[in-house]
């Protein structure tokens, strides 16, 4: 997994994202978790992992990718949305 810490942080040392390999700058941790995990066990393993995501797996393989972005929304609604 990569996301846009890893391109940032590349960046900023100097790399050329145009020429850079992706596979040379992976998250370095990540964590899975099953699609019956509740909002709350997802959200506490990515804060104790320092994660921002998590990968959802089912028995076919990658189901999905929660971002903690993703939780947040889901936990703080706009007053639109009431």
């Amino acid at each position: 997994m990569i996301s846009a810490r890893e391109v940032l942080h590349s960046v900023a040392a100097g790399e050329d994202p145009d020429t850079e390999r992706v596979a040379d700058h992976l998250a370095p941790r990540r964590t899975f978790s099953a699609p019956d995990w509740s909002l709350s066990q997802a959200a506490e393993a990515m804060s104790k992992g320092g994660f921002q995501h998590i990968v959802v797996v089912d028995r076919s393989g990658i189901a999905d990718i929660l971002s903690m972005r993703d939780l947040m929304r889901s936990l703080v609604r706009s007053p639109t949305d009431q």
